[in-house]
C-alpha cells in the first residue's frame, strides 16, 4: 500500500501597475497622455489581464497608444490578454483638458490568476489645473 499526497500548485502571479502624465500641470486646451504601465512581476504567467480606466468627466479623450492590447473608450477598459514572467505593457491616453479642475486619476490591473500581491493592483494620482 502506498500513501500519496497530490498538491494543487498554484502559479506566483504579481501584476503591477503604475500610471503617470506626460504633464504634471497641464492649461486649459492643453492635450495630456495618462501613461498607464502594467508588469507580471510573478514567476507565473497570467492570462486575460485587462485594466480598467476611469477617465475624468472634464477631459476629451481623444486617441490612444499601447504596445499591446486595444482600448476601448466607451467602456474604458484596456484589454491586454496573456503576459508572461516579466512582460511589460505599456498605454497612452491621449486627453484635453477642457475646464479648469483637478483631475482624479486612476486605474486598476486584473488578471484570470489568484495575484499573490494585490497591493500594487490600483494606482491614483491627481493633476492639478
Amino acid at each position: 500500500m502506498s500513501n500519496t499526497t497530490n498538491l494543487a500548485v498554484k502559479p506566483v502571479v504579481g501584476i503591477i501597475i503604475n500610471k503617470a502624465v506626460n504633464k504634471t500641470t497641464p492649461f486649459v486646451g492643453d492635450f495630456v497622455e495618462h501613461i498607464i504601465s502594467v508588469k507580471n512581476n510573478g514567476t507565473s504567467n497570467t492570462t486575460d489581464v485587462y485594466v480598467f480606466n476611469q477617465l475624468y468627466e472634464k477631459l476629451k479623450y481623444c486617441d490612444f497608444k499601447a504596445t499591446r492590447g486595444e482600448y476601448n473608450s466607451i467602456t474604458r477598459i484596456w484589454t491586454i490578454g496573456n503576459m508572461t514572467s516579466g512582460a511589460n505593457a505599456t498605454l497612452k491616453i491621449i486627453v484635453k483638458i477642457i475646464t479648469t479642475c483637478t483631475i482624479p486619476n486612476w486605474a486598476n490591473v486584473t488578471g484570470n490568476e489568484n495575484d499573490t500581491n494585490i497591493t500594487y493592483n490600483n494606482v491614483t494620482s491627481d493633476s492639478r489645473r
